[in-house]
């Protein structure tokens, strides 16, 4: 009988159990639902609070956005003409450290060795300072010489044309005194007369250097003396070279080779001036056809030998640069021929 007094009594506490169960779960979820509750009206209270918890700060300390820029195409830049390697003239033959050459109808260098790196003009100086005379002075004026334009000279063993002390001679004897036997006696004459002295007329020359476009040129004096700020580079030479050969004068002297000044009473029969330029040149037209229109030497230790020069070839004109060959060679006339010679229809 009491096994199954036992049976009889399951059902009854699995019925309690259940309602335990549910009971507990039915507790859970009402204090469960009032926190979730209470949470979110604290969320809330905060949110609708934090405005006033928040201090402004002052205007001046407020960052400016900054404005978003604009943005715009660059403008597409102009090619810069250059000229195939093949038309370029070789240099690997030339005695000289330094050359170039342009040309005037497009501007374009031909010859290029070491063209823009700087060195010393020595007498080359000579056209800017003939130039600016030119410029400045009437062909038919009268000049005194005075020792004082004797003495820089003649003291550092430079050229000289052969005017005296108290002489008067014509501007027109003194440029080709400076640009034929490269007088240093002339170009200081022709200073002063133009500026009233050499400080002033080296003013003029960086003056012109600039209005040329003569970027990597200083003049310190009017004669070429070597002096570490007295420099110039080929390509600035060709320039002034090429701005000089628009003067008729200038032309006109650089194609002499001899020349007489006015008779003086120190100089009954004039002074006979020589080209340094020709007395080097044997012949001024070349096999290719191109004709040789004149130019002006340099010469000092640290410059080497030097010519500034041009030609003219079928038509065009070119300028042309040799600098820094060996003292004691003709290589700074054989390079000019050379160069001048290599030049193609």
């Amino acid at each position: 009988m009491e096994p199954e007094q036992e049976k009889k009594k399951s059902p009854a506490g699995l019925i309690i159990a259940v309602i335990l169960l549910l009971a507990a779960l039915g507790a859970f979820g009402y204090f469960g639902y009032n926190f979730y509750a209470e949470e979110v009206t604290k969320q809330e209270l905060w949110e609708a609070t934090a405005k006033a918890r928040v201090t402004p700060l002052p205007t001046s300390m407020v960052p400016t956005p900054e404005p978003t820029p604009e943005v715009t195409e660059e403008p597409t830049p102009t090619p810069v003409p250059t000229i195939a390697p093949e038309d370029m003239l070789p240099n690997d033959n030339l005695q000289s450290v330094f050359a170039c050459m342009i040309r005037k109808s497009d501007g374009q260098a031909l010859l290029d060795l070491h063209m823009n790196d700087r060195m010393y003009p020595a007498s080359m100086a000579k056209i800017m300072t003939t130039i600016i005379a030119l410029e400045n002075l009437d062909l038919l004026q009268e000049v005194q010489v005075l020792q004082q334009d004797i003495d820089p000279g003649f003291l550092a063993e430079a050229s000289m044309a052969g005017f005296s002390a108290f002489e008067v001679v014509r501007v027109l004897d003194l440029v080709f005194g400076a640009m034929l036997p490269s007088g240093a006696d002339a170009c200081e004459t022709l200073a002063r007369a133009v500026a009233g002295s050499e400080e002033a007329f080296v003013e003029m020359m960086n003056e012109k250097a600039i209005e040329i476009g003569l970027q990597g040129t200083h003049f310190t004096n009017c004669i070429g003396l070597h002096d570490e700020n007295n420099y110039t580079t080929c390509h600035d030479m060709c320039l002034l070279m090429q701005y000089c050969m628009e003067n008729t004068d200038f032309r006109n002297i650089v194609a002499t080779a001899t020349f007489q000044t006015i008779p003086t009473d120190l100089h009954p029969q004039g002074i006979t001036l020589y080209s340094t330029v020709y007395e080097g040149l044997a012949d001024t037209t070349f096999a290719n056809g191109a004709v040789f229109l004149g130019g002006k030497t340099g010469t000092t230790e640290e410059a080497g030998r030097c010519l500034v020069s041009a030609a003219t070839f079928y038509g065009d004109e070119y300028y042309l640069v040799t600098a820094m060959a060996r003292g004691d060679s003709a290589g700074n006339f054989e390079d000019t021929v050379l160069a001048y010679s290599e030049l193609k229809r």
